[in-house]
């Protein structure tokens, strides 16, 4: 919202010059009259130099304060056009940091639930349905992980201190690979149990590491300090 000053300080700016100037006209016009009484008839001029010199000034003055007006408004508006500029140079940064929250948690809660199928499941005599719900928190980990915010997020800020999405994928697949053997198994003979050695293979495989958990914390630290800035940015902006 502009303030007063903004708004109407050049119609304030050209009442003051008006006034002065009429001011400067009535003087001028006083003047005239008294160099008929102060200036003799035979004067070549120096007289009225004289005094022209002298009530010149009133037609500087009103000519500064105009000037002076009118260069503070030139500022006012310089310091607008810089504050919208870095609203729309920093928006970018913080729309990207929030799409990247929203991955991260999202990565977050299917990592959860994969590491609750985990841990609940009978492990000495899986299912079928044990063995599919891994899988798909697997596949849908690998989808979270492929989000185009991990990549963007890397190639414009760094590492976030541990690993990479691209490394968390390549380790992934490997074990979807071991869980696509089992499956394929099952479908060939849905009625053959699943070999329990090659399922607790498996299972330690698919088992999420604590690295990966300390990768997207790291990530959305990052993330809340670029939205911290960009909110620092638009409280200084107020303030130019």
């Amino acid at each position: 919202m502009r303030s007063w000053y903004e708004r109407y300080g050049v119609w304030i700016a050209l009442a003051a010059f008006v006034f002065i100037s009429v001011i400067s006209f009535a003087g001028f016009s006083q003047t005239q009259q008294l160099l008929k009484m102060t200036c003799s008839p035979g004067d070549k001029g120096d007289c009225f130099r004289q005094w022209v010199s002298a009530t010149s000034g009133w037609f500087g003055g009103a000519v500064t304060f105009a000037t002076l007006i009118f260069l503070s408004r030139q500022v006012n508006d310089m310091r607008l056009h810089h504050r919208e500029t870095m609203r729309h140079a920093t928006r970018p940064v913080y729309l990207r940091a929030q799409r990247l929250k929203d991955a991260v948690n999202s990565a977050r809660i299917t990592l959860k639930l994969l590491k609750q199928v985990i841990r609940e499941g009978d492990q000495e005599a899986p299912t079928m349905d044990l063995l599919f719900s891994m899988m798909a928190g697997l596949r849908s980990l690998q989808e979270q992980l492929s989000r185009p915010e991990f990549d963007n997020f890397e190639n414009e800020i760094g590492y976030a201190g541990i690993g990479s999405a691209f490394m968390l994928r390549t380790n992934l697949r490997p074990v979807l690979e071991i869980g696509n053997l089992l499956v394929d198994a099952l479908k060939h003979d849905p009625r053959q149990q699943i070999n329990v050695a090659d399922f607790k293979r498996f299972r330690g495989r698919a088992e999420p590491h604590d690295f990966m958990e300390l990768y997207f914390s790291n990530v959305l630290a990052e993330a809340d300090k670029q939205i911290e800035a960009w909110e620092r940015t638009m409280e200084e902006t107020k303030l130019i």
